[in-house]
């Protein structure tokens, strides 16, 4: 049984469409002035929630707090942290496993740690949520800010990431 879509977003997109046809546009045209697909736009005129949702923080309280309920709640943990994990709160070696660099000093004892050997061409240090309900979360930590994002092109990349790190790594 599909959900009902929450009435603000109902609100929302009968406004979006109301106002596109009385400017006599179409949603192929709104979408493209939008930079959105079509079937983005038609999505949101359905009172669809907004997708994918994105959490972009300051450090601080909203950042920990929502690192802190990441880590209680997912069933498994994959860090990239190439040259050390930070600490994480209510983790364990069951759940988490931090994939670190050849030679990187001591990882906390309560995480699975593998060692990468040689390179794996990754940019960033990164983390993957993956939550009981089949979701899952990527984290980018910044100097500036914190990063979450359900994207489905960001943790499939994640996925396939880990996947590869797991094969050119071993247990520390």
């Amino acid at each position: 049984m599909r959900e009902t879509p929450p009435s603000r977003s109902q609100s929302l997109g009968r406004r979006l469409r109301h106002h596109r046809e009385a400017a006599g546009l179409s949603v192929e045209q709104l979408a493209a002035r939008a930079r959105l697909s079509p079937d983005r736009l038609r999505g949101i005129e359905a009172g669809l929630p907004s997708y994918p949702p994105d959490l972009h923080c300051k450090w601080g309280d909203e950042a920990a707090a929502v690192l802190d309920r990441l880590c209680r709640t997912a069933h498994r943990i994959d860090s990239f942290a190439p040259f050390g994990l930070p600490r994480l709160d209510g983790v364990d070696a069951g759940r988490c496993t931090a994939y670190v660099l050849e030679g990187t000093p001591a990882i906390p004892a309560d995480v699975a740690t593998r060692a990468v050997h040689g390179g794996v061409g990754v940019e960033r240090p990164l983390t993957l949520f993956h939550l009981p309900d089949g979701s899952s979360v990527v984290f980018y930590a910044y100097p500036h800010e914190a990063f979450f994002t359900e994207a489905p092109d960001e943790t499939e990349a994640a996925q396939a990431l880990f996947s590869r790190l797991h094969d050119c790594s071993s247990a520390v």
